[in-house]
């Protein structure tokens, strides 16, 4: 059963924000599924955040972009 909380979030997104399967959202983010699956699976704080729905797994599109916005390093210039 989906918590009311995760169908609201579901709902606000359904237009905005595709969910993904481990291999769609593997493949955008650029990692492996068995890293992804595993990552989650482990409770890894580097994981980007998931959705469960009974036993399936999806990744919003917004949550994978903010994860990597987070992870980006950008080198200061150097004068």
């Amino acid at each position: 059963m989906v918590h009311r909380e995760q169908h609201e979030k579901l709902m606000a997104h359904e237009v905005d924000s595709p969910l993904f399967k481990d291999p769609e959202a593997a493949h955008y983010i650029g990692m492996s599924e068995s890293w992804l699956r595993q990552s989650r699976m482990r409770g890894n704080p580097e994981a980007p955040p998931y959705i469960k729905i009974g036993k399936a797994v999806r990744y919003l599109k917004t949550d994978l972009d903010d994860w990597l916005d987070r992870l980006r390093h950008v080198e200061p210039e150097v004068a």
